[in-house]
């Protein structure tokens, strides 16, 4: 109790979130920045001003605020359960070097896949309501020659995200999810969506593999490796 009561003050927020970012720094290998840590009403966790650097120092994600409501006792139980999370501002930057290169987050990822290959824990997601406002996500593959007034695949620019996802269940052989809105504008070609909602539904390891793979085929970049 004494805990969420000191991060309410400014100057402890401020502390927690300099260790944090130092803890990240060292886990992930580059700069990591976080503004102020939170605690809200009934387990809410709140980021500010997050920003994360590639291998290249070049901004990766930032992001204005990051906020979830975790179940704690479902994590004794084997299970995440966060009941709602928002995400707020934020801009994700990747990017490849050529068609062979991995993308720029491809070692976040590494850096953050169990280096114990004897046991595994099981994934087991739910999120009841994730709300994303005001987001945006670049891609560039640099060896390419950037084309104008056209869908570049190459050069992919998507602005205005703004989406309301139910993730019923994320485990590792299925997947179930609502997306019940998706807003955004690709600026390259204009294109742009409006109200799309859809259900994504399936069972068994390589039902989600095959739904993974065709849902991927065509975009500019390969499934990253976990």
């Amino acid at each position: 109790m004494l805990g969420v009561v000191l991060l309410h003050i400014p100057a402890v927020q401020h502390a927690v979130a300099s260790k944090t970012s130092e803890a990240l720094q060292h886990k992930l290998g580059t700069k990591v920045s976080l503004g102020n840590i939170s605690l809200g009403l009934l387990n809410r966790i709140v980021v500010d001003e997050v920003t994360v650097e590639d291998q290249q120092r070049h901004k990766m994600f930032s992001c204005h605020r990051l906020s979830a409501k975790i179940d704690i006792t479902s994590i004794f139980e084997g299970r995440i359960v966060i009941s709602s999370a928002q995400i707020f501002g934020m801009k994700a930057v990747l990017s490849k070097a050529d068609g062979k290169s991995p993308l720029n987050c491809q070692f976040v990822l590494d850096s953050l896949a169990s280096k114990d290959t004897t046991s595994k824990t099981p994934l087991n997601l739910q999120i009841s309501s994730l709300v994303i406002r005001n987001s945006a996500v670049a891609y560039d593959r640099r060896d390419k020659a950037r084309k104008h007034n056209t869908l570049d695949l190459n050069h992919i620019y998507v602005d205005r995200i703004s989406g309301h996802i139910m993730l019923y269940s994320l485990t590792g052989d299925s997947l179930s999810l609502r997306m019940k809105k998706l807003a955004l504008v690709e600026r390259n070609s204009g294109l742009a969506v409006n109200n799309l909602a859809f259900r994504l539904p399936c069972r068994g390891s390589a039902s989600v593999r095959r739904r993974y793979a065709g849902a991927a085929k065509g975009l500019p970049f390969q499934a990253m490796s976990l």
